[in-house]
């Protein structure tokens, strides 16, 4: 079981030519008859290192990547984080959600994000090879070193998410076959490493990059607004933090996973502040700050956002008017009992969630009515043509919650009055009362899940959590659940060639 380069190269020159399309007037890549790189013209100036790294983050924000099924799609999906309808052409993420991963239909959503992310890493080896090459003095001072950064960043991000979904998880079977871990851009068959040696080339690559952005603008004194927008569509430093705090925590590692995650929260305040209520709750729909886009440690500019959702019918419309009743044509609703429940606004659970932002403004509701079948479903990734120009067409990657939720699951156990603090901070922010320190461990625990629930919607990171702690099962499954559904079959062609 390996990976065929080349079955996937023309794909990826293919890729970069169309993203050169979109960045460029002039031609991303210049292919002999042999279908090479002519690396000598292309990589001659800084702005070819420039266009194959905005390149690589067009491609992952296609609906195949994050620009639908990485996020909103397939894998909140198999995150049970919705109810489906087939009413309305919802069969295949029934399938889906049903863990029927070999069939045809299902295939053709999950085989995609293996081909599309191993086309941007083939993009990415390119590039990381040509830097190594380059005169230097093409590029404006301290590029070299922040370009190169983000494209081992990038490429460490790309194979960690495809091991979360493709492989064992770390705490179930970290000596099991992984995926193939790429790091050539040659037409070679790469045989899998096993998921230990994924992650620790996963982390070698985050680390190169720690290194090299560590004079990123972004952790400036005198950033300006208009730097920390752009470098929030990067893997800046603090992404790369961000993500290294993600992996140790996949892997166990708490000690690491607590540093990596406490050193953005340092940077928050100033870098990622906390999103003003003012700022959600609008008295216009279209000004609404859904995404609480200053939270943002990353996020991809996907220009077709609300095509991607409508396409796929996970919204009614894009337009205000058609949101405020009747009848949603969505395929992904939430029940009420199964919102009441996730946002604690049910006599159940005392109503302690009533006042949450993001149950006041995240969550669509089409009736009061209890036992209404089109009851409410996500709205964070509205799209309207006059929304604030921070939040239109973002698809959120990375946020500075997740660290403070890291953290505190990290100090649970050695240190839980500091543990609880840390979940108290996101509470405070999203106008809910704090905790005591009377709650033990047990009950933290259940609510730093709780608020993963909360936080994470149309994100792709609930699925995650639950095979990171090999959950015996994810909550909501209409089927028994094995866990072995928290693994995705390679593409069929993928296995036949390495079979």
């Amino acid at each position: 079981m390996s990976t065929n380069w080349k079955q996937y190269i023309p794909r990826v020159l293919a890729v970069a030519i169309a993203s050169a399309a979109l960045l460029s007037c002039k031609k991303w890549i210049d292919v002999t008859p042999q279908t090479q790189v002519r690396d000598d013209l292309f990589f001659s100036k800084q702005s070819g290192f420039v266009n194959a790294i905005n390149g690589v983050y067009l491609a992952m924000g296609d609906p195949s990547m994050y620009g639908r099924e990485m996020t909103f799609g397939v894998v909140d999906v198999i995150g049970q984080m919705y109810t489906l309808r087939s009413t309305f052409g919802a069969q295949v993420y029934i399938d889906a959600q049903n863990y029927l991963y070999s069939q045809a239909n299902v295939q053709a959503l999950t085989d995609p994000i293996w081909q599309n992310t191993y086309n941007a890493i083939a993009n990415l080896n390119s590039v990381i090879e040509n830097f190594d090459k380059a005169d230097t003095a093409i590029f404006s001072p301290g590029n070299y070193a922040l370009l190169k950064g983000e494209a081992y960043a990038l490429r460490a991000f790309l194979h960690f998410d495809l091991a979360r979904l493709y492989a064992p998880s770390y705490l179930s079977a970290k000596n099991a076959p992984a995926i193939p871990y790429v790091t050539e851009f040659r037409p070679k068959v790469v045989p899998k490493s096993s998921v230990e040696v994924v992650m620790q080339k996963v982390l070698a690559d985050l680390l190169k990059a720690d290194t090299l952005l560590v004079n990123d603008p972004i952790g400036s004194s005198v950033v300006t607004a208009a730097t920390l927008t752009d470098r929030k569509q990067k893997m800046n430093r603090y992404a790369v933090k961000a993500t290294l705090a993600r992996v140790y925590l996949w892997m166990g590692d708490k000690a690491n996973a607590l540093k990596y995650a406490e050193q953005v929260i340092t940077a928050s305040t100033k870098t990622f502040p906390w999103i003003t209520r003012g700022a959600v709750a609008t008295s216009t729909e279209e000004s609404r700050d859904r995404i609480f886009s200053t939270e943002l440690i990353f996020n991809l500019q996907v220009t077709n956002t609300a095509a991607n959702i409508k396409s796929a019918a996970f919204q009614l419309d894009t337009t205000a008017a058609s949101i405020g009743g009747g009848r949603s044509t969505s395929i992904a609703i939430v029940d009420y009992t199964r919102i009441y429940d996730q946002y604690e606004t049910n006599a159940t659970n005392g109503g302690v969630g009533g006042n949450d932002l993001r149950w006041l403004y995240l969550v669509r509701k089409y009736t009061t009515s209890t036992t209404a079948v089109n009851a409410s479903f996500y709205g964070k990734l509205y799209q309207y043509t006059s929304m604030p120009s921070d939040a239109a067409r973002r698809q959120p990657i990375l946020r500075v919650s997740e660290m403070y939720y890291i953290a505190a699951e990290c100090l649970a156990e050695t240190n839980l009055p500091a543990a609880i603090n840390y979940v108290n901070q996101v509470r405070i922010n999203r106008n809910l009362a704090s905790f005591g320190n009377a709650i033990t461990k047990e009950q933290l625990d259940n609510e730093i899940y709780k608020e993963y629930r909360k936080e994470f919607p149309a994100e792709g990171q609930m699925f995650f959590y639950y095979k990171r702690l090999d959950k015996s099962a994810v909550p909501g499954a209409v089927q028994p659940f094995n866990k072995q559904n928290y693994i995705v079959p390679l593409p069929v062609k993928e296995l036949e060639f390495g079979a």
